[in-house]
């Protein structure tokens, strides 16, 4: 991104993937990869990658991101959990069924890796599809906590810990300002609490889970249309 102020450039901001040599809380070194997903040349950022993990000799790569649901955020965080190795998944529940979707760079990478015995775990919170343009505080903490179990690393939380109360009471408040809302949530609620206890998170489909955000997309469009002009 570059600002361009009156009648010059004054700012510019580089786009870099940048990989961190990291020490956790009680001295495992591991590395964290930093940046934007490419948007082009994936197959040499992919081989990039696969030869980063050969050299390094990494025993797992571990992946986590947020993906919108139709979800309560006064129920409980769901995640869905995946990985190249069977008996390494924790989770007794598969939220989501078979489906074909777009990829994103991390699922491919992924793939390759499982394509060549390497170890990946992947770990995709169920983030309130209301909520899903804002930082959403509890979802972060519960795939820190997942990354922390399943590669043995002790990954600090403080920060995130001392924002919840700020966020829960900030989304409490967008809540109970919206009449709009209210009625998304309670019915999210009820949707969840039937899934629940009939036994398990039989979740909708994604094709239905896809309408369901649609909708509320239109309804939030066609009460707060968007500004025109140049």
């Amino acid at each position: 991104m570059i600002v361009f102020d009156t009648n010059r450039y004054t700012e510019l901001t580089e786009v870099h993937v940048l990989l961190h040599k990291v020490t956790d809380a009680h001295g495992e070194v591991f590395l964290v990869l930093e940046g934007p997903e490419p948007d082009m040349r994936w197959e040499l950022m992919l081989a990039a990658l696969e030869d980063l993990v050969d050299t390094f000799a990494v025993r797992m790569v571990v992946s986590a991101q947020g993906i919108p649901m139709a979800v309560p955020h006064t129920r409980p965080i769901a995640l869905t959990e995946h990985g190249t190795d069977p008996e390494r998944l924790t989770s007794t529940h598969n939220w989501i069924d078979r489906v074909e979707m777009p990829a994103s760079f991390a699922a491919v990478l992924e793939f390759r890796l499982g394509r060549r015995d390497r170890s990946a775990h992947g770990f995709a919170a169920h983030v309130p599809h209301y909520l899903t343009a804002a930082s959403y505080t509890p979802a972060a903490i519960k795939v820190m906590s997942a990354v922390n179990d399943v590669s043995g690393l002790a990954l600090p939380t403080d920060a995130l810990d001392a924002a919840l109360a700020a966020t829960i009471e900030e989304i409490e408040r967008e809540t109970a300002d919206s009449e709009e809302v209210q009625r998304v949530v309670q019915g999210l609620e009820e949707q969840y609490d039937a899934w629940t206890q009939r036994g398990g998170p039989a979740l909708p489909s994604a094709d239905e889970i896809g309408a369901e955000f649609e909708r509320f997309l239109a309804e939030r469009d066609k009460n707060d249309p968007p500004e025109t002009g140049l």
